[in-house]
């Protein structure tokens, strides 16, 4: 228990740390003014591409998988999604 309460601190740690390195010279008010001209529906769309290709892979798995047993591909894909959670 000891061990990974201090390794997820460590983890947490060195996150922050790429965090901060990589937002350090970030000016607000100019990101904040970049993004009010943005395309939503473009992000939207982006969005939505983005998911459908999680889906996709889902469907996938279960071809690739057919021969060992039935997976519906709605079950195959939090295994994808998983893939980039965790």
């Amino acid at each position: 228990m000891y061990r990974s309460g201090v390794k997820r601190a460590l983890v947490y740690t060195f996150a922050r740390g790429c965090l901060v390195w990589v937002f350090h010279d970030i000016h607000v008010r100019q990101l904040l003014a970049a993004m009010s001209i943005a395309n939503w529906r473009l992000v939207a769309l982006a969005i939505l591409v983005d998911i459908l290709t999680y889906v996709l892979q889902g469907m996938r798995w279960t071809l690739l998988l057919a021969r060992v047993g039935r997976l519906s591909s709605l079950r195959a894909t939090p295994g994808c999604l998983r893939r980039i959670v965790h």
